[in-house]
């Protein structure tokens, strides 16, 4: 009798326990494994027609990339009017080292608290949070949320409420979502010790 006792109190912890982790890391998150529909390792050339020409809204860009550049640009492909639900956004996909889908960015105005939402219940908690200070090409000071996921597999996502300029500073306008994969951050890794040794050089 003691021993069945204890048995069921076993079981009743044990189910207990199960339903505070699954209220802990809801079913809904997930480590990334593409863009939408198109998991890593996707060529450039599978992407170009629907990606540029079928689900981005500038047509133009599609025939720029076509007629002019898709003999130069092999590592990207962009689209600066790109739907996603009810969010227009500009969007990068990346396609380093081995011309094949690696990583995305994501830029949005405006809409930062409500894609901030979807993020999270998408990917879950985040690895790391911080908030930064920055200071604007005009001199106005600002702070901005920085979410960071990184996953086993060597993937990591980054949201950030402050989108990095080309400049050095950061928009006021623009946040921006990007998520690379350990082949794509190694690449970039690659290139900025190379840029290091060219300015090394120049001394």
């Amino acid at each position: 009798m003691k021993q069945a006792l204890m048995t069921t109190n076993w079981r009743c912890i044990l189910l207990a326990l199960i339903s505070l982790l699954a209220f802990a890391a809801p079913a809904s998150a997930e480590e990334p494994k593409g863009f939408q529909d198109w998991p890593w390792g996707t060529s450039r050339e599978a992407l170009i027609e629907p990606f540029l020409r079928d689900k981005c809204r500038s047509s133009s860009e599609y025939r720029l990339y076509t007629e002019h550049l898709k003999d130069h640009l092999k590592s990207i492909l962009t689209c600066s009017f790109y739907e996603i639900g009810d969010v227009t956004a500009g969007v990068m996909l990346h396609f380093e080292p081995l011309e094949s889908l690696a990583g995305y960015t994501l830029e949005f105005k405006s809409r930062y608290r409500e894609m901030r939402q979807t993020i999270l219940e998408k990917l879950g908690k985040p690895t790391l949070v911080t908030t930064h200070r920055y200071k604007t090409a005009l001199g106005v000071s600002t702070t901005g949320e920085e979410m960071t996921w990184r996953w086993p597999s060597g993937t990591a996502a980054q949201l950030s409420e402050r989108c990095p300029e080309s400049s050095g500073q950061v928009s006021l306008i623009l946040s921006c979502f990007q998520v690379s994969t350990a082949a794509l951050q190694a690449q970039s890794q690659r290139k900025q010790q190379e840029h290091q040794e060219q300015r090394k050089k120049g001394f």
